[in-house]
């Protein structure tokens, strides 16, 4: 990687750029001599930014469309486009959404850039396959077959233990009362690790469902954890009122609390 760097650009690359380029690729050798070629366009330090673009690359898109995807049979490259809506592919994930038998090793047999994930049963995409294929998802399928395919694949994705993932796909197939119950078991934690997350994944919900007092009551937290203690004292005691209506006395005196 260093040297592909060193003769395209001729400029020696530092430790950084370097392991930039191997994470970006994953150690995929067309993947570093395009992102090798990027970086000598771009030059100097503009060189760590263009690995942003590099999945945009022409000579990528024409080898990741020619040469890998459309030259699948038509079940397995309409499978390939629809399984991209999840980051791991697993046995669950695969019966979920309808993917053919011995999906995996079929698409891998053609070409396809896959690496197993603990174990021979799930497989992920390189990202820079992954990206592409999104985008055709994207441009093939309308939302309402996104939104399907979203939900499909979220309570796989919670079987796996991956809850922050399966909340992603519920939201994203607006999926509202699995997000819900779902961010409630998990919000206490991600209150704590990325309140960042939480807050989008709230301001993601209707307006109507904000207005859960599960919901209300992990928005005062999020003000009262950033300081705000003006500001979390109005949905705090909105999620008292809803505790007290729904007879739920346990969690009202929590938000009282």
């Amino acid at each position: 990687c260093a040297d592909l760097m060193r003769e395209r650009s001729g400029i020696a690359p530092g430790a950084d750029q370097v392991d930039r380029m191997m994470q970006a690729t994953e150690g995929w050798p067309l993947g570093i001599a395009l992102a090798a070629g990027l970086a000598a366009q771009w030059g100097g330090g503009g060189g760590v930014a263009s690995l942003d673009n590099l999945a945009s690359a022409p000579d990528l898109r024409e080898y990741l469309s020619e040469e890998l995807l459309d030259s699948l049979d038509p079940a397995l490259h309409e499978a390939a486009i629809d399984s991209s809506i999840v980051r791991v592919i697993t046995p669950a994930v695969a019966a979920a959404i309808g993917l053919p038998e011995h999906f995996a090793g079929r698409i891998e047999r053609a070409g396809m850039l896959i690496r197993y994930v603990d174990g021979p049963d799930a497989f992920a995409y390189h990202p820079l396959l992954r990206e592409f294929l999104l985008e055709r998802l994207r441009d093939a399928r309308g939302e309402e077959e996104r939104r399907r395919l979203h939900a499909a694949v979220a309570p796989a994705v919670a079987e796996t233990g991956d809850t922050i993932g399966a909340i992603e796909h519920w939201l994203a197939a607006e999926s509202w009362s699995e997000a819900v119950a779902a961010i409630a078991r998990e919000g206490p934690r991600v209150l704590r690790t990325s309140p960042e997350l939480l807050a989008r994944w709230i301001s993601v919900l209707p307006i109507e469902v904000q207005e859960l007092p599960t919901i209300r009551m992990l928005e005062g937290q999020l003000e009262w954890g950033a300081g705000q203690h003006e500001r979390a004292v109005g949905p705090l005691r909105d999620a008292v009122a809803g505790y007290r209506e729904t007879d739920d006395a346990e969690r009202e005196w929590l938000a009282r609390f």
